[in-house]
C-alpha cells in the first residue's frame, strides 16, 4: 500500500491547527478553527481518525494518536474544549511565568509591576480576576497576594481581547475598546440585559458565545435552502435560531424554507423510513422519480450512501462454488446489508437448508408429563424452526399433524400436552424465507409408572398388601416376586408372575414370615395390537409376626440409677428398647406400629439407653447427673416396632415451696423456697386462677418458653423471698420451677413444685350435737348418749375433711395437736351417706363410741392444717358439745 505524505505535519503547533490543515485549511485558516464548534472539531476529528487507521506508517500512527485524542477526549463536549483552550494559553505564558517567578521580591507587590503583568495575562486571559489569581499564583505570591489599591471594573474587548478599567459600571457599558472601537457590553437576545461582550453565558443562561456563529449558520442555510437541501437547511436554521433567538433574518428564511418542504416532505420521509429500513433498491429508484420532478433537489448525501450500500452488497454476493449452507449464510449477510436486494433475495429462495440434527427427546414427569426436544443446528444462519407432531406415526411434512411451533429460535421445545402410553412421532424443520429443510424425526412412547406417593406396601403376619393409582391410560399392573432379590424387568425362571393385570391393589398371602421377598410392579399399556409394560417400581418386603406392646410400664429413680418394668401378656421373642425422647412427643403415637427404618423420623435422634429381651420385664441402666428426660419404651420385633408407653423420668432435685413460710399477708403474696439445689441459677414462678375444671399448674415447657416470671437465684438470695401483689380474691395455684445450669453449660429443668392458695374470705362451718332425749314425770326430754348425730351448715355448701375429738381427760379440747386428743371419727360428708335437708348435713355416730367416753366429757370439731386456710368452725349450740 502506498503511504499517504502530509507536508503539512511541520506546521502543526495544536489540535486546531491539525483539524485546520487536515480539513484543507491554510496558514491562515488557523485561527478560525479555533471558533469552530465543538460538533464541527469533533466531526473532523473523527473523520481523520477513521481515515488513518489504517496507515501503518510511524507518522500515520502519531497522527492517528493525535485524531483519536481529539475525538475521545477534547471535542467531546464545551467543558474539554475550554480546558485544553486554557491549557494552551498557559502553554503561550510558560516563558513569562518563569521571569515572573525570577523577578525580586520588592517588584511582584509593586502597582506598577504588578498590574503591568496582569495587563500581560490578560492578553490570554482576559478576566481580570482570573488574570490576578494567576499573577499571585505564579509569582509566590499565595500567601500574602497581591491586591489593588483601586476597585475599578475590568473589561475586555471581545474582539481584540485588549484589556480596559472603569470606575462604574455605567462608564463600563459605554465604553468602546481604544484599539478597535468595539463595544465591551452587548444586550443579550434572551433577556435584553448588558453583558460583557466577552462572557460565554449570560446569567439568564443564553450562551453568548454562540452568537459569533450566527451569520455563518445562516449563510450555510440559504447555501443549502439554495441547493434545495432541505434537510440541512433545516439544520442549520435550528443552529441560528438557537445562537440568536428572535434575530429578524430567520422568519423570512424559516417560512422560506417551510414552503419549499411541503413540496417534498412526504417524499423525503418516505425515503428515511425506506433508508431506516435498509431498502436501499427501492430507495434508489425513488430518489430517481425524485430527480426527475425536482432536478435541482440537493440528495447527494443519500445518494452516496445508498450507491455505497448496493456495492457493498454486490461485492459479497457468495460464488456459485460455495456449499448451499456457505452461500445461504453470505446471502444473509448481503441481506443485512440491503434488505431488498434482489439476487440475495432469489438465491435464498432455492437455497437448500441443512436437516437438524442429533433430534433427542426425553420425559420427565413431576405435577404434568411433558417430552423435552433437542437439537443442533445445521449451520444455516437466520433459520427458525417448525416442529409438528403426529399420534401413531411419523409426520411427512410440515402440515402433517399438529403444529407445536413455528417460528422457534431456540434450540429446543417442551411439549406438555402428551399422555403415558401414547406412541407420538415428532419432526422438526428449519425453515427461512418460506424454504423448509428436511424434517429431522424421532419416534416417542412413554410408559407411566406407578406414582411411589400414591403406592401403599406393607407387610404384616403371613401377608404382603399392595394399594395403588393406575396412571392414565394404563389398563392393569403386572406384578413379578423373587425370593431375596429384586426381580429382572424380563420374567425369568427365578420370578413368579403374582398378578398379570391388577388394577387398584393386590394381597399376596403365599409368603412365609421371615423371608424376604422383592417385587416390581409394572403398568401395562395398550400399543397398537399388543401390549407393553414400563420399567416398573421396585420393593422388598418381609411379611413378620407383629410386636406385641409391653403392659403397666413403670420407671423407679434413684440417684442415677434408673429402673423400668413392665409386664407381658406372654413368652414372646420381642426387644424392649428405651431411648430418650422430646417431651413434644404426641401421646396419640403410643400403641401405633411403626418400621423401625421410621424411628428416628418419628421419635427424634435421642440417646439408646438400653435393649433388652421383653421376657427379662425389667432394664437397669445410669443416666447422668441432673437429668430430666422422656423415655419411649419401644417393644421390636423384626422390622417393626411399637411405641408402648413415655415415661418421664428425673433425677434433678426439685426447687420446693416452703410451704409453711409462702402465705397471704396483707394482699400480698410471700413465696419462700425450701431448698438450694446444686446448679440451681434461676428460678421460675407463676400464679394463676382455675378457669376449667383442671388446675392452671404451670409445666417445664411453660419455664422454657418464658411463658413464667423468673428471678435469679442471686436476686432471690439478695430480696429472701419472692413478692406477688394485687392477688385476685379466689382460690390461687402456684407453680415454682427450676432452671439449672450444668456444668457443661446445657440448661435443664425440675418437675415445678406446686401449692394450692386460699385468698378468698374463709368459709363459716357451724355445727352441733344432737341426742336421744327421754321424758319423764321430773324432767322433760333429759338427754342421753345415744341416737347422736353432728348436724353441720356452711356458708357456701361445701365442707372439708371434719375431725372429731376429745380430751381423755374430759377438759374441753383446744388443739389438734394436743397429746391428750383423742380422734374418734374423720367424717368427709357426703350426701349418699349422710342425711342432707335444708342445707344441713346430719351425720349419725355409732352408740358403741360413747359407752367408753364418761359424761360429760367435752366434744369439739377440728381440721386440717391446710384446710383452716379456707374454712373456720363455729358452735352453734355450746351445751350439746357434753356426752350426756
Amino acid at each position: 500500500m502506498k503511504v499517504p505524505k502530509y507536508p503539512w505535519c511541520s506546521s502543526v503547533q495544536n489540535l486546531y491547527d491539525l483539524a485546520c490543515f487536515y480539513d484543507k485549511g491554510t496558514v491562515s485558516d488557523s485561527q478560525s478553527y479555533r471558533k469552530k464548534r465543538v460538533e464541527e472539531l469533533h466531526a473532523i476529528m473523527k473523520r481523520g481518525n477513521d481515515e488513518l487507521a489504517g496507515d501503518m506508517s510511524s507518522l500515520g500512527h502519531l497522527l492517528n494518536d493525535l485524531f483519536s485524542a481529539g475525538s475521545t477526549q477534547v471535542f467531546i463536549n464545551k467543558t474539554n474544549k475550554d480546558k485544553y483552550d486554557e491549557s494552551l494559553k498557559r502553554e503561550k505564558l510558560k516563558e513569562f511565568f518563569a521571569l515572573l517567578k525570577a523577578a525580586p521580591d520588592e517588584f511582584k507587590k509593586d502597582p506598577l509591576f504588578a498590574d503591568s503583568c496582569i495587563r500581560n495575562i490578560q492578553k490570554s486571559f482576559p478576566d481580570y480576576d482570573e488574570a490576578l489569581a494567576l499573577y499571585n499564583r505564579e509569582a509566590g505570591l499565595g500567601r500574602d497576594p497581591y491586591e489593588p489599591i483601586e476597585a475599578l471594573i475590568h473589561v475586555t474587548c471581545a474582539t481584540c481581547k485588549t484589556p480596559a478599567s472603569f470606575r462604574t459600571r455605567e462608564e463600563a457599558e459605554k465604553g468602546r475598546c481604544s484599539v478597535c472601537g468595539a463595544s465591551f457590553y452587548t444586550e443579550c437576545p434572551q433577556c435584553h440585559n448588558k453583558v460583557p461582550a466577552n462572557a460565554d453565558r449570560c446569567t439568564c443562561g443564553f450562551r453568548l458565545s454562540e452568537m459569533q456563529f450566527f451569520e455563518e449558520y445562516l449563510r450555510d442555510a440559504e447555501t443549502a435552502f439554495n441547493e434545495l437541501d432541505l434537510t440541512e437547511a433545516k439544520r442549520k436554521l435550528a443552529d441560528a435560531e438557537n445562537a440568536y433567538p428572535g434575530n429578524k433574518k430567520i422568519a423570512p428564511l424559516k417560512a422560506r424554507i417551510e414552503r419549499e418542504a411541503e413540496k417534498y416532505q412526504e417524499s423525503l420521509d418516505k425515503l428515511q423510513v425506506l433508508m431506516s429500513a435498509g431498502k436501499y433498491c427501492e430507495a434508489q429508484k425513488m430518489i430517481g422519480s425524485l430527480l426527475g420532478s425536482a432536478p435541482k433537489l440537493k440528495l447527494n448525501d443519500k445518494q452516496k450512501i445508498i450507491e455505497s450500500k448496493i456495492n457493498e452488497a454486490k461485492r459479497k454476493m457468495p460464488a456459485a462454488s460455495l456449499s448451499a449452507t456457505d452461500r445461504g449464510n453470505a446471502c444473509l449477510e448481503v441481506l443485512q446489508i440491503v434488505a431488498d436486494y434482489q439476487p440475495a433475495i432469489d438465491a435464498l429462495a432455492v437455497l437448500k437448508l441443512g436437516t437438524p440434527t442429533d433430534l433427542c427427546y426425553s420425559f420427565t414427569q413431576k405435577e404434568r408429563l411433558s417430552c423435552t426436544l433437542t437439537w443442533h443446528s445445521a449451520g444455516d444462519k437466520g433459520v427458525a424452526y417448525s416442529v409438528v407432531r403426529k399420534e401413531s406415526g411419523i409426520p411427512g411434512n410440515h402440515t402433517d399433524g399438529i403444529l407445536l411451533a413455528s417460528d422457534l429460535h431456540e434450540l429446543e421445545l417442551r411439549d406438555s400436552d402428551v399422555q403415558p402410553g401414547i406412541r407420538y412421532g415428532y419432526a422438526v424443520f428449519a425453515v427461512r424465507k418460506g424454504v423448509y429443510s428436511e424434517a429431522a424425526v424421532c419416534d416417542t412412547v412413554f410408559f407411566g409408572e406407578i406414582n411411589k406417593e400414591s403406592l401403599n406396601a406393607k407387610a404384616e403376619n403371613g401377608e404382603c398388601h399392595f394399594s395403588w393409582n393406575l396412571p392414565q391410560n394404563c389398563i392393569g399392573v403386572r406384578i413379578l416376586r423373587s425370593v431375596g432379590t429384586i426381580p429382572a424387568e424380563k420374567p425369568d425362571a427365578r420370578c413368579t408372575i403374582i398378578a398379570q393385570q391388577a388394577m387398584s391393589g393386590y394381597d399376596d398371602t403365599n409368603v412365609t414370615n421371615g423371608t424376604l421377598y422383592g417385587y416390581r410392579l409394572q403398568c401395562k399399556y395398550s400399543y397398537g395390537e399388543d401390549v407393553c409394560y414400563s420399567k416398573g417400581v421396585t420393593i422388598s418386603l418381609t411379611p413378620e409376626l407383629p410386636p406385641i406392646a409391653v403392659e403397666n410400664v413403670v420407671a423407679s429413680v434413684e440417684e442415677r440409677k434408673v429402673t423400668v418394668r413392665w409386664t407381658i401378656p406372654d413368652v414372646v421373642n420381642c426387644s424392649v428398647r428405651i431411648q430418650s425422647v422430646s417431651p413434644e412427643i404426641d401421646p396419640k403415637l403410643i400403641g401405633q406400629v411403626f418400621s423401625v427404618s421410621e424411628l428416628s423420623a418419628i421419635l427424634g435422634d435421642g440417646r439408646n439407653y438400653t435393649t433388652v429381651s421383653g421376657n427379662a420385664r425389667q432394664a437397669q441402666f445410669m443416666i447422668p447427673d441432673h437429668t430430666a428426660c422422656t423415655l419411649a419404651v419401644l417393644s421390636l420385633a423384626g422390622s417393626s416396632m411399637i411405641l408402648c408407653a413415655l415415661v418421664p423420668v428425673s433425677n434433678i432435685e426439685k426447687c420446693e415451696i416452703d410451704k409453711r413460710e409462702t402465705r397471704i399477708e396483707n394482699d400480698r403474696l410471700r413465696v419462700q423456697i425450701a431448698n438450694r439445689p446444686s446448679y440451681l441459677e434461676r428460678i421460675f414462678y407463676r400464679i394463676a386462677e382455675k378457669t376449667g375444671k383442671n388446675a392452671p399448674w404451670a409445666t417445664i415447657d411453660d419455664a422454657k418458653q418464658n411463658r413464667m416470671q423468673s428471678v435469679t437465684l442471686e436476686q432471690y438470695d439478695k430480696d429472701g423471698m419472692i413478692v406477688l401483689n394485687h392477688l385476685p380474691k379466689t382460690d390461687l395455684y402456684l407453680s415454682v420451677i427450676g432452671q439449672y445450669k450444668m456444668k457443661d453449660g446445657s440448661l435443664v429443668y425440675a418437675e415445678p413444685s406446686k401449692q394450692r392458695i386460699c385468698n378468698r374470705p374463709k368459709t363459716k362451718i357451724t355445727y352441733s350435737l344432737s341426742w336421744e332425749r327421754e321424758w319423764g314425770l321430773f324432767w322433760k326430754g333429759r338427754a342421753k348418749a345415744q341416737n347422736c348425730s353432728l348436724r353441720v351448715r356452711s356458708d357456701t355448701g361445701e365442707f372439708p375433711e371434719l375431725i372429731v375429738a376429745y380430751r381423755a381427760d374430759s377438759h374441753i379440747p383446744m388443739k389438734l395437736r394436743d397429746p391428750q386428743i383423742v380422734i374418734l371419727e374423720k367424717i368427709q360428708l357426703s350426701e349418699e351417706k349422710d342425711h342432707y335437708e335444708n342445707g344441713v348435713y346430719s351425720h349419725v355416730f355409732s352408740d358403741d363410741i360413747w359407752k367408753r367416753i364418761p359424761a360429760g366429757t367435752a366434744i369439739r370439731l377440728f381440721l386440717n392444717e391446710e384446710d383452716m386456710l379456707e374454712y373456720e368452725l363455729s358452735i352453734g349450740d355450746i351445751n350439746s358439745l357434753n356426752v350426756p
